[in-house]
């Protein structure tokens, strides 16, 4: 039975592979699968009763600019072992995404209000803020250089 390290590494090494290629296909330029969360692995047991290994890694999917890609689906995925190729599932998370934006509201960045850098940074804000999931719920967390 493989070990637990090795079986993370080959589970990633598959999974950005198969993730690659059906972006590809869906957008030109090379995309990317950026694992936010890794669950696991588990002891399992198969149908036919042999034991294995269940591991649950959450990823997001970018594409070459490093943006999120929406509207793709992957229709199968399977991870290649050195003994064969076993089925794998792909599932829409189910918990909606929970975002913390941190503002900072120091002395420091109250003379850079005005200036260009701080334009793009609140046009980027409402940029992400609009591209989000519809169910992603939002905290804006100010800090400065104050003590609480």
């Amino acid at each position: 039975m493989p070990t637990i390290r090795s079986f993370k590494l080959v589970a990633l090494l598959c999974l950005c592979s198969l993730f690659i290629s059906a972006a590809a296909s869906a957008q030109t330029g090379q995309a990317t699968a950026y694992i936010n969360d890794v669950k696991g692995p588990q002891v399992v047991q198969g149908a036919a009763g042999t034991p294995g290994l269940s591991l649950e890694l959450g990823f997001t999917l970018l594409d070459a600019d490093k943006q999120v890609m929406t509207g793709s689906e992957i229709e199968s995925v399977a991870v290649e072992l050195a003994n064969g190729s076993y089925p794998a599932v792909v599932q829409k998370l189910e918990t909606p995404w929970s975002i913390v934006i941190l503002v900072d509201g120091s002395t420091t960045m109250a003379n850079f209000t005005a200036s260009a850098a701080y334009k793009t940074a609140r046009t980027a804000l409402a940029t992400a803020i609009e591209k989000a999931p519809k169910d992603a719920t939002f905290a804006v967390l100010k800090f400065d250089n104050g003590a609480p």
